[in-house]
């Protein structure tokens, strides 16, 4: 097979930090190739340059036998190389259409023809989905806990709840016996939350961020750096990071120090929403780690929301199978597995998963909506 792409000594630095160092690779066109490597290893750094977002230092790129010389991703587009991202943005007042049709590049006044032109859009108050109807649950104290379910069956409504971010139609949820609603201010000096999608001040370092956010929890002191440091080593992140600018850092880069400044506070109640997605397999384990020995050596209490089963079964000593916002089962992982053994065959817990709701996550997931 011909190359659909080459790609030859791609350089990209980031200040002292060179993210693509002479990168040479080829894509035989109708074949389906991966780039593979750790947090920082420039996998999305060479996926942006290559579709014109960020410019490369040094380096020739050709696409279909002809040398592309400054691309930009319209240009790239045209040429028909397409990417995705790892987090997604869509407009969320447009129709899933119409931002599939801003993804064709379309001019705006083609998109307003279609709203125009097109059925009426607007939802009945019957056709609107609740993420988390009615939900009875207790998270034993000391526990890791595991909640887990498609996209779309409330996972991250729960946690958004119980971390004071948003307010319940109806009913009481309380931590350590304060109300999440009546007693918001009580309630988040015991916990700490880490996301997929976590919020950082992107000109300021690693350490600026953390250094702000322990000032916010009443910490700071002397010994902050010190503490620091030894949570982003034990993530695996390299201590040359710690005072570049979180901008210059990979995704999974970011998400390790998200998870180390929820670390840092020592809280009561950590609320985990999807918190190893991006991660890499070796990052995965050292984050997997890190929450047991948070537990061990502080007593703290996990609310873990994956859809990664695997890692539900490694860590947890409770799971909740959620779907359209109801549970559909729980106990501990030992347990639901031996609860759906057949002639004594005890299954994984994706089996029990499977089993339960008749379809896979993946089947599950296509259907889901915006709720994690």
């Amino acid at each position: 097979m011909s190359a659909l792409l080459a790609v030859q000594g791609l350089t990209k630095s980031f200040g002292g930090v060179r993210a693509l160092d002479g990168c040479s690779f080829e894509v035989a066109e109708g074949s389906v190739t991966a780039l593979i490597g750790p947090n920082g290893s420039g996998k999305t750094t060479a996926f942006n340059v290559i579709t014109g977002y960020q410019p490369a230092d040094a380096g020739s790129l050709a696409f279909r036998g002809r040398a592309v010389r400054r691309p930009d991703p319209c240009r790239m587009q045209r040429l028909g190389l397409a990417r995705t991202f790892q987090q997604a943005r869509v407009f969320p007042g447009l129709t899933a259409a119409e931002n599939v049709i801003l993804g064709r590049n379309e001019p705006w006044h083609a998109l307003l023809r279609r709203r125009v032109a097109g059925p009426d859009r607007r939802r009945s108050p019957h056709s609107q989905k609740s993420s988390a109807p009615a939900l009875d649950l207790t998270v034993a104290t000391g526990a890791i806990t595991g909640v887990i379910g498609p996209n779309g069956s409330g996972k991250s409504t729960l946690i958004r709840i119980l971390a004071t971010l948003t307010v319940p139609d109806t009913g009481t949820a309380r931590v350590f016996g304060c109300d999440v609603v009546g007693e918001a201010a009580q309630v988040r000096r015991f916990i700490n939350r880490v996301s997929v999608e976590a919020a950082f001040f992107k000109e300021m370092s690693p350490w600026e961020n953390m250094l702000y956010s322990a000032r916010l929890y009443g910490s700071g002191g002397g010994d902050t750096r010190d503490r620091v440091e030894k949570s982003l080593h034990r993530l695996g992140l390299p201590l040359n990071t710690l005072d570049r600018p979180m901008k210059q850092l990979s995704r999974g880069q970011q998400q390790k120090v998200a998870i180390a400044r929820s670390f840092l506070t020592s809280p009561s109640l950590l609320l985990m929403d999807e918190p190893t997605t991006g991660l890499d397999p070796r990052s995965r384990r050292d984050v997997q780690e890190l929450v047991g020995t948070l537990r061990t050596e502080h007593g703290a209490t996990v609310l873990l929301s994956t859809h990664d089963l695997r890692e539900a079964e490694t860590l947890c000593d409770d799971v909740i199978i959620l779907e359209r916002g109801a549970i559909l089962a729980e106990g501990t992982p030992a347990a639901l597995r031996a609860r759906h053994a057949v002639d004594g065959v005890v299954p994984s817990l994706e089996d029990v998963y499977l089993r339960i709701s008749g379809k896979s996550l993946e089947e599950d997931e296509e259907e889901g909506g915006e709720d994690g």
